[in-house]
């Protein structure tokens, strides 16, 4: 094994150090960009899942109104044709 001067190493230290902080400056900034995507995607999924909830109410209540008035539509219908019916 080579050995190097101690001046060498002393050198060498700081720009180790230097490296090994980069390194870890950028995999906790990765973490945390990949941190905050997954939040974000999670809140875009509530966000969509209570869209889905919404529309689906809305749906319904469309449904319910438009057999309300078809039925109201043939009750006046049948009204009309019992009375013409009881009138002859």
């Amino acid at each position: 094994m080579r050995a190097y001067p101690p001046d060498a190493i002393a050198l060498a230290m700081p720009v180790a150090t230097g490296l090994a902080a980069a390194a870890l400056a950028f995999l906790a900034g990765l973490a945390g960009i990949i941190g905050w995507c997954a939040q974000e995607r999670r809140r875009l999924l509530r966000r969509l899942r209570a869209e889905r909830d919404r529309l689906a109410a809305q749906e319904r209540e469309l449904e319910w109104a438009a057999a309300a008035e078809e039925r109201f539509r043939i009750a006046g219908e049948m009204h009309d044709v019992v009375a013409h019916g009881v009138a002859s």
